[in-house]
């Protein structure tokens, strides 16, 4: 027997089961043939008529409802001292219900089934199994894929204005319908194993929403969003006008307004938030709850009327909490303090801590330990602050939300972002305020800021001297890493725009303020396209010339601590650049250089026939 096709056997309830498995799809429940045909003949004679209910149990025409059409089975001849399917291991019942998809990889909408409803079943048998472009995708239940598998793979998707966010396959709530016995061992571990969502929006309220004590009691992660914004399905970013979703199009001006204390329709929103909040607090046990809430206000007392109801609740695992659209300082305290609370770690403040008191050693020290370091724990892209048009790029721009603080991997409560906060978040916030303190102050989140970060120049070396004026007199003397970009457009019309006279001025600069005994520089070249794309070798020769260019004005430093170059196109040149400026004497030069071996062996690495050692020495 194949691994695709693996069958196991489960006795429930006196019936018969076949959990046929298909690879990482899961395993889907194979009832006995006979009453599939039959259910088959019904619906061609059009006496199997389609139900809500039965669509909310995941039954079909291929797949009946117990509740609605009892299997006369052939009774098992069986030993009676034939062991139960509850007398399995619990962690061998998980792992069964894991096969049959009763732990959902996306969150579940308590208020809105559809999301899970809509999916399309699979049918019994050999069609469950699915073509092998689906397995190479990752991709679940139709074509399109799932947008929270997307997001938690670190891609991202739009979803058409009908389709919903989660297009896995429907839960097996059919389960809940075989015994009493069963029912009470699926129904725990379904609310304690799945991650649920609430968003009020165009829902009814909490009114709608009918969770009995005993639910509410074995969940263990829930998001309540009050209000949502730009759209009603929770997605947080739009296009650069504001006026539609990027995810689903939809159109902005049907969102939630933010929640206003002083109006009836706040008031509504919090006296239902209120009655539901003292029912969920009486219902949990400490360090049970995983909680996130979302809730846009207008000003300080919405928010204070929003977080009231928290204070009766249990200490709790995580607590996320968001009160604004923008970042508010007071709003991200407010959240932040009910936070801390609800999970047990708030400290009152004694009172002003004598910072600037401290050796100077342990002030660098302790500063570097906040955002203006430089932590492993960041991404990549959060690591280089980006420098274009002589501002500070946000790190994080194209993908401003670092989901890692809820499940639903949509609703953002990034710090930099958004009032929120959430302990989860890794995205890098630099407190630039520390400057506005004091003159002391300044100077050590200065040295600590320059010191700590490379930053990255993607911008005219005349725009990037005018940027490198602005800090305070000696302050560059601490930089220990900085990078130049140069984009193809740059390589392309590099004689038009003059960039080698522009280049020396700014060589010149870095020369005269910094401290290049302990000045690394990475120079980065963005050639590939243009070296892949041309029909001759001798087309690629403007390339090589602007390579010279650099190396020689390069070379008017006269000392470096490093320097290396990320070519796009004649890549086996980079070692060689690397030794004209630093000398082959440089504890640093490496002839061969860190160039990892698929890059060897690519097109990109040949050095030009036209190479001369004497090209890259300074005029």
């Amino acid at each position: 027997m194949s691994e695709k096709q693996s069958i196991v056997r489960v006795l429930l309830a006196g019936q018969e089961f076949k959990l046929v498995s298909a690879d990482s799809h899961g395993v889907v429940p194979f009832w006995p043939s006979s009453a599939i045909q039959s259910a088959g003949r019904k619906a061609s004679k059009g006496q199997w008529r389609r139900d809500q209910k039965r669509d909310l149990l995941g039954a079909s025409i291929y797949f009946p409802s117990p509740l609605y059409q009892p299997l006369r089975s052939q009774s098992l001849k069986t030993d009676p001292k034939m062991v139960s399917f509850l007398d399995l291991p619990l962690n061998a019942r998980h792992l069964i219900y894991a096969y049959v998809r009763l732990f959902r990889y996306c969150p579940i909408e308590l208020n809105r089934p559809y999301t899970y409803t809509w999916a399309p079943v699979p049918l019994p048998g050999p069609h469950t199994f699915r073509p092998s472009w689906h397995d190479y995708f990752g991709l679940e239940g139709t074509f399109m894929g799932c947008l929270y598998r997307f997001r938690r793979n670190g891609r991202d998707k739009s979803v058409p204005p009908g389709t919903p966010d989660c297009a896995c396959f429907r839960l097996p709530l059919h389960l809940l319908l075989v015994s009493r016995a069963v029912y009470q061992d699926v129904f725990s571990v379904f609310y304690s194993k799945n991650q649920f969502v609430i968003r009020l929006a165009d829902a009814g309220g909490f009114e709608s929403i009918h969770l009995s004590p005993h639910i509410l009691s074995t969940l263990t992660s829930l998001l309540i969003r009050l209000n949502c914004w730009p759209c009603l399905r929770g997605h947080d970013r739009t296009f650069s006008d504001g006026s539609t979703c990027e995810t689903c199009r939809a159109p902005a001006e049907i969102c939630d307004p933010p929640l206003y204390i002083a109006s009836q329709a706040g008031q509504t929103l919090l006296d239902g938030w209120r009655r539901f909040a003292e029912r969920l607090a009486s219902s949990i046990l400490p360090g049970q709850l995983q909680l996130t809430l979302i809730c846009d206000v207008t000003d300080t007392a919405s928010g204070i009327a929003v977080l009231e109801p928290l204070l009766q609740f249990p200490t709790m695992e995580q607590c996320v909490i968001r009160l604004g659209r923008c970042f508010d300082y007071e709003l991200y305290k407010l959240a932040r303090e009910a936070s801390l609370r609800a999970q047990g770690s708030y400290c009152e403040a004694a009172g002003i801590f004598p910072f600037q008191r401290l050796p100077r050693e342990l002030r660098l020290q302790i500063l570097r330990h906040t955002h203006l370091g430089d932590h492993n724990s960041y991404s990549e892209v959060d690591r280089l602050l980006q420098i274009r048009k002589n501002r500070l790029e946000k790190p994080n721009a194209c993908s401003p939300c670092c989901r890692k603080f809820t499940e639903t991997l949509i609703d953002c409560c990034c710090a930099p972002s958004y009032a929120a906060f959430s302990l989860n978040c890794d995205c890098r916030h630099i407190p630039f305020e520390l400057s506005l303190v004091s003159k002391g102050m300044r100077a050590d989140m200065m040295e600590v800021l320059l010191s700590q970060n490379c930053f990255e120049f993607c911008q005219d070396p005349e725009e990037t001297i005018s940027f490198l004026r602005n800090f305070p007199r000696g302050t560059l003397k601490y930089a220990r890493r900085i990078q130049l970009t140069f984009k193809e457009g740059e390589i392309e019309e590099w004689d038009q725009l003059g960039y080698r006279e522009k280049l020396t001025g700014l060589i010149n600069f870095i020369k005269d303020n910094f401290d290049l005994e302990r000045l690394s520089i990475t120079v980065l070249i963005d050639s590939y396209d243009l070296g892949c794309f041309v029909e001759g070798e001798e087309d690629t020769r403007f390339i090589y010339d602007v390579y010279c260019d650099i190396t020689q004005v390069l070379s008017l430093l006269p000392v470096l601590e490093d320097i290396e170059f990320k070519l796009g196109w004649f890549v086996g040149l980079g070692p060689l650049m690397k030794g004209a400026i630093l000398g082959e004497q440089h504890p640093k030069y490496s002839l061969e250089g860190h160039v990892r071996l698929e890059v060897r062996e690519s097109i990109a690495f040949p050095i030009p026939r036209w190479y001369r050692e004497v090209d890259f020495m300074a005029w």
